[in-house]
């Protein structure tokens, strides 16, 4: 249930011929309801989703959900494996342990002094300004 005030995931723009062709046909409307759904669903449910239609799409599949979702044909492949139990994540995970980015502290050790020390000038310059502004007025 959507709350007042909140959007309705709307999903991406399929860039398949007939959408592009003939926006309002039925082809066209049900793209926009499979990407709807896909934008409301975690990286993992979607890839498994999107490779079972894939599968039941028979020859050609994967490229063609490609081409309506904007998910990479290899990401569509990992969710039909995914399917068949060849799962490397763990349940409880969205993405395998180590996925993703690295956080930027452990990739710039001298990140966090190098932020206080910005931090600090900022502190400093702006207590200049307000003893400044207080005697200009």
């Amino acid at each position: 249930m959507i709350q007042q005030g909140m959007a309705e995931p709307t999903g991406r723009d399929c860039t398949c011929d007939a959408c592009r062709e003939h926006p309002q046909s039925a082809e066209a409307r049900e793209h926009r309801k499979l990407n709807r759904v896909v934008s409301g669903l975690d990286e993992k449910q979607a890839r498994r989703v999107v490779g079972l239609l894939a599968e039941r799409e028979g020859h050609g599949g994967i490229a063609r959900l490609s081409r309506i979702t904007g998910m990479s044909r290899t990401t569509i492949l990992q969710g039909q494996r995914e399917l068949v139990g060849r799962d490397p994540t763990p349940a409880d995970r969205v993405r395998r342990p180590g996925g993703g980015r690295k956080p930027l502290e452990k990739k710039r050790p001298d990140l966090t002094q190098r932020m206080d020390d910005v931090m600090e000038l900022s502190l400093l310059l702006l207590g200049w300004w307000g003893r400044w502004s207080s005697r200009s007025g």
